[in-house]
């Protein structure tokens, strides 16, 4: 029983941790500014709003980006782990990238019409 008891209020802090790091990656600190530069190259066109999908935690919104744009977006590097970018068309429709992991300074561009997210280091 205290096993159960350790492993619930092991997973309970973890999950702490995660909400408390996705709250400070709206802007807010927790870390360099990671950018992401969306291409939003559909055919047909689409407005998109963007999420970042962490590994472990919840979808957080980034963004809009207009049909036939190309949007740069940021959060905080306090996410760690592998993440995805989601984009969700008008008509619903999502697009799941491929996952990736980032370092410090790092610029994520996502080429939509070939659904390819890549990393670039040092952010310039």
């Amino acid at each position: 029983m205290t096993r159960t008891i350790r492993r619930a209020a092991s997973a309970l802090a973890l999950i702490a941790l995660t909400v408390m790091g996705g709250c400070a990656s709206g802007g807010e600190g927790g870390g360099e500014p990671v950018l992401v530069e969306v291409q939003n190259d559909l055919v047909p066109p689409s407005a998109l709003t963007i999420y970042l999908l962490p590994e472990v935690g919840a979808r957080r919104l980034l963004g809009n980006v207009s049909p036939s744009e190309t949007a740069t977006l940021q959060f905080s590097e306090s996410t760690v782990g592998q993440v995805r970018l989601v984009a969700r068309t008008t008509a619903g429709t999502e697009i799941v990238s491929n996952p990736v992991t980032f370092g410090s300074a790092s610029t994520l561009e996502w080429d939509l019409s070939s659904n390819i997210l890549t990393v670039r280091q040092g952010g310039g």
